[in-house]
């Protein structure tokens, strides 16, 4: 059909190392390189693959982490925004990159609220 559109989903993770979280940091990182590929190889049958590589959002997945004050206090500090993200907070990019007329091909894209380690 020489169309489609390709978004995979990353994590801080990938790029900020965090005790405990080595194998899946290593799984998204190996997942952004592959991106890369995908975008290389598919981009002349107009498909575009792009990550999003997110912050906290808070899911249920991460849900023991953000519902406890003193944590979600914590992360919150960390984030320039002064928030932790809600899902919607992706809809922007994701509407962006899935949009037929999107030129944007084989970008990380980050959603975090301009995380930062704290210092």
């Amino acid at each position: 059909q020489n169309f489609g559109r390709i978004i995979f989903m990353s994590s801080l993770n990938s790029q900020i190392p965090i005790p405990g979280y080595g194998y899946y940091a290593a799984a998204k990182a190996a997942l952004e390189t592959t991106m890369k590929y995908v975008a290389a190889e598919y981009g002349k049958y107009q498909v575009t693959a792009n990550t999003l590589r997110l912050g906290v959002i808070k899911t249920e997945r991460n849900k023991k982490y953000w519902r406890r004050d003193s944590i979600r206090e914590k992360m919150e500090a960390s984030i320039s925004l002064g928030r932790l993200g809600e899902p919607q907070d992706l809809n922007l990019a994701v509407d962006t990159l899935l949009d037929p007329k999107s030129f944007i091909q084989g970008t990380v894209l980050e959603i975090s609220g301009g995380f930062r380690l704290p210092f």
